[in-house]
């Protein structure tokens, strides 16, 4: 049997329902504003103290002044109230050079110059009646820079440089008055301008006095942060030493890592010292990429913990599964006060999953334990670099890094380091 209601019963479930809805959405978006604004008067109080002096000053100031460099040095001020030396504001020009630097990209032509007055030893009375005889010299190549492989050698006479569409430098142009700039013009990539307009640039040289085909050279090259030497044993039979010195820890480095230690075992080292003194540059994700090519594969090798209580995990992806195998006498790696962040992070990493094989020597690290990242900002430009969280290698807990990685072999003195690391791994084996 169906069941009918009135209008009047239909009307007052409405409005029960709707009673009932109203403090149920209003307890909903309480506790919503709740969680996203937590400290809202707080935050309203530090608006008004901004716009207060930014009130007082558009209404007093004396002189005219640029918003935008004010709103920078604010952002810039926010970030050093933290107290965290680690955190700070990177202005558009900064962070541009800091993602270059980290992906290992060195934004020039690989190439130095300096002004000679007078290349052709011209006598004093023709050069003042004939006119200037200045000229740009290139003074040093780097390795397997742009300018080395398209052919540029150190005392080159720079004649002219251009993109496809812009004049950067015309030798006619020079005068000893000018010539800084010039300089500049030519090895400064730093302008959006250029960057944009072309990826290389056409350079017109002299060489020895002869006019030499123009030659075109690409802005920006890899930078390597590995050097090496094959170093004797301390004895007569003690075989050789890999020294390799890691600079810094940009995206790269743990190619170029591989390929310095497979050309030192090939030219005959049995062992290795890697320089870490003075290296603090790059980042934590390329050390670990670094650590992954002398670590066992499958084994985590840090942990980040951030704030809010979550972790990210950086597992080995390695591909071998004992790479000492082939280091007979094992591997040093010197640090010094210098050694910093990533540096440390490697060290420490190598040691703890290398124990026998690796020993640490020279004086105890900085002691930095966070992990800092980049974040653009799109007001204002630039970003801020802050500290995320705390870096947990394996085998360590959070206060592994508070007073610096300690070496097993405290020992001072630049020489003397390197010269107890080849003892070390030669005569005290």
């Amino acid at each position: 049997m169906s069941k009918k209601i009135t209008i009047g019963m239909a009307l007052a479930a409405v409005l029960i329902a709707i009673a009932t809805t109203i403090p149920l959405t209003m307890l909903y978006a309480q506790n919503m504003q709740n969680q996203i604004i937590p400290d809202l008067p707080r935050r309203m109080e530090q608006f008004r103290a901004l716009e207060e002096i930014r009130t007082i000053v558009q209404d007093n100031f004396y002189r005219s002044f640029d918003g935008d460099v004010i709103t920078a040095e604010m952002v810039g001020g926010y970030l050093d109230g933290l107290g965290d030396e680690l955190s700070r504001y990177l202005s558009p020009e900064e962070f541009r050079a800091f993602e270059q630097r980290i992906e290992g990209q060195q934004p020039d032509l690989g190439f130095d110059l300096y002004y000679n007055p007078n290349p052709g030893d011209i006598s004093e009375d023709v050069m003042t009646e004939e006119g200037h005889y200045g000229a740009l010299i290139v003074t040093h190549v780097r390795t397997d820079s742009p300018a080395e492989r398209a052919g540029l050698r150190s005392g080159d006479r720079i004649t002219l440089v251009e993109t496809d569409t812009t004049v950067i430098f015309d030798e006619e142009n020079l005068t000893t008055q000018n010539y800084h700039t010039q300089i500049n013009n030519i090895l400064d990539f730093e302008d959006d301008e250029i960057l944009d307009a072309a990826i290389d640039v056409i350079i017109t040289f002299e060489r020895e006095g002869e006019a030499r085909p123009p030659i075109r050279v690409m802005i920006g090259h890899n930078v390597s942060t590995i050097s090496t030497e094959l170093m004797e044993g301390a004895g007569d039979e003690d075989g050789y030493v890999g020294y390799i010195r890691i600079a810094a820890f940009y995206r790269g480095t743990a190619t170029q890592l591989q390929s310095a230690i497979d050309s030192l075992i090939r030219a005959g080292a049995s062992s290795f010292v890697l320089d870490l003194r003075g290296t603090y540059d790059g980042t934590t994700e390329f050390a670990i990429d670094a650590i992954n090519r002398l670590v066992p594969t499958g084994d985590a090798i840090a942990t980040i913990h951030f704030r809010d209580g979550t972790t990210q995990p950086f597992p080995s992806t390695a591909e071998h599964t004992n790479p000492f195998a082939l280091v007979a006498n094992g591997m040093v790696i010197l640090v010094n006060q210098q050694t910093a962040g990533p540096a440390e992070l490697f060290a420490y990493a190598l040691s703890i999953f290398h124990p026998v094989d690796v020993t640490l020597i020279g004086r105890p690290t900085v002691g930095i334990y966070t992990m800092q990242r980049a974040f653009p900002l799109t007001e204002v430009g630039g970003a801020a670099l802050l500290s995320v969280g705390i870096i947990v290698p394996v085998g360590g807990d959070a206060n592994w890094n508070r007073n610096g990685v300690q070496p097993q072999m405290v020992v001072n003195g630049a020489a003397t380091q390197l010269a107890a690391a080849i003892e070390h791994l030669t005569l005290d084996e």
